[in-house]
């Protein structure tokens, strides 16, 4: 799969997460959260964002 591709299809899978979440403080949460984790640091823990 190219990079666009892949891209792609990343921003429609975080669309349709954010829309079946409905919470758009927990979802901005996450995806900062997502955004600030190093590399190789393994899967995020599963819960809320103050649960990290």
């Amino acid at each position: 799969m190219a990079f666009e591709a892949g891209a792609a299809l990343n921003a429609r899978l975080v669309l349709l997460l954010a829309n079946a979440v409905g919470d758009v403080p927990l979802v901005l949460a996450a995806i900062e959260r997502a955004r600030t984790a190093a590399p190789g640091q393994g899967r995020p823990q599963q819960g809320g964002p103050d649960q990290g």
